[in-house]
């Protein structure tokens, strides 16, 4: 199939598609007149490819993954413990940004120090 029929039967732009051609996640075959041939195996692992990204894992990980040198439940028990990681420091960034707005200070007398000094602590 075409680069084309890819996209719209995977729901990803051509970029996307190309973007991980290069990073050696597909492979489509050249046709005689050295256009890609894409097939839907090609098309399973963009799907497959598509659901691990929207999980936030990187590509080395997918990569890993189809290798077969990472098992599927190993990704996942590190991608969750690397999210529950992200909510804390998401929960910890909220709690000090709304405590500063409570300040009611300005950027020219804000003194980053002690809201520095919250964050890297907790």
């Amino acid at each position: 199939m075409t680069i084309k029929e890819l996209e719209t039967l995977v729901n990803m732009p051509r970029t996307s598609i190309r973007y991980y051609e290069r990073e050696g996640l597909i492979s489509p075959i050249r046709a005689s007149n050295n256009y890609r041939s894409y097939t839907l195996d090609d098309a399973d692992a963009l799907q497959k490819i598509k659901l691990l990204r929207k999980l936030h894992l990187e590509v080395d990980t997918i990569r890993l993954l189809q290798e077969g040198t990472l098992s599927l439940d190993q990704a996942l028990a590190d991608q969750l413990n690397a999210l529950e990681q992200d909510r804390a420091a998401l929960e910890q960034a909220r709690q000090v940004c709304s405590a500063l707005r409570d300040a009611h200070s300005d950027y020219a007398h804000l003194d980053p120090h002690p809201w520095l000094e919250r964050l890297e602590q907790e």
